[in-house]
């Protein structure tokens, strides 16, 4: 089988859906066969978990999380309204914060803005994380030509994806404070594979899914993932080669185990890598022979 991956022999553009966003998160990955796992925890020192009415609750600084108090070690504070009575809401970060009147082992400390999370805020999070995991696709082809790497116009050729890109991503996000913990869970599942072949004249792409991007290649058969350019790439504006592009994209579902209720699907999430593709003619010489 001959794979030629174009990562490693051009300096590629990359064209890439990206978005970097600052959070005070630490990810710890962790990878299987199949699915990539990375688990986020977002957390704040003080904490309160608010009802519409408001929430007045006691809470250590260590131990596990509960409904109006945690165990652990050091002080122990409750959260209620503050000395004017109000609930006091401001956004901040994109997280709506109440004030509260934080007391800590009977003595007042003041108010403090505290982050009420929300399973839609910590999707936010999971959503960036996510985006930020997904890779940008390598080309891999099949050339029927493995003497001289050449593609030739008229014969199909055969691309892949790398096994380590076309799997299933996975990420949880978890923002938790000694009284509340919310967790969602994004899931990115490889949709399909495309091949924007860069000839202007020829078919404009050729797409596949499943399990076809790993398929072995079979010299003799053309594959799911495979394309037929029509002309060589002299033709192209360089008179060189073809302006290819591989796609990658990932269906997206998430779900919260906190909030059973929280759940659905985002947009698809797509990767592309462009890279050069030279295809050369072939040209068939005859001969006559009269009888």
């Amino acid at each position: 089988m001959w794979w030629v991956n174009f990562r490693r022999l051009t300096k590629a553009s990359v064209l890439a859906i990206s978005i970097v966003v600052s959070t005070a998160a630490a990810a710890e990955a962790q990878s299987t066969d199949e699915t990539a796992t990375v688990n986020t925890t977002v957390t704040d020192g003080r904490a309160a978990i608010g009802r519409e009415d408001g929430y007045s609750g006691t809470a250590g600084t260590g131990g596990s999380s509960g409904s109006g108090g945690g165990g652990g070690s050091g002080p122990r504070c409750t959260y209620a309204a503050t000395s004017d009575g109000s609930w006091h809401e401001t956004e901040m970060g994109g997280v709506v914060h109440r004030l509260f009147a934080e007391t800590c082992d009977g003595s007042v400390r003041g108010d403090v803005w505290l982050p009420i999370y929300t399973p839609a805020d910590v999707l936010v999070m999971a959503r960036q994380q996510i985006e930020r995991t997904l890779p940008e696709p390598s080309p891999l082809m099949v050339w029927p030509d493995p003497d001289y790497d050449w593609a030739y116009a008229q014969v199909p050729i055969d691309f892949r994806a790398d096994a380590s890109q076309w799997r299933v991503f996975q990420d949880t996000v978890t923002a938790s404070n000694p009284l509340q913990t919310v967790s969602v869970t994004i899931r990115a599942e490889p949709a399909e594979l495309t091949l924007h072949a860069g000839d202007p004249r020829g078919v404009e792409s050729a797409s596949c899914g499943g399990q076809a991007p790993l398929a072995p290649y079979v010299p003799e058969i053309p594959g799911i993932c495979s394309y037929t350019y029509v002309n060589a790439s002299s033709t192209a504006r360089n008179g060189r080669s073809f302006v290819a592009t591989m796609a990658m994209s990932w269906d997206i579902t998430y779900w919260s185990t906190t909030d059973p209720g929280f759940s659905g699907s985002l947009p698809s999430v797509t990767r592309e890598t462009v890279f050069p593709m030279e295809v050369a003619e072939v040209k068939i010489l005859g001969k006559t022979i009269v009888p």
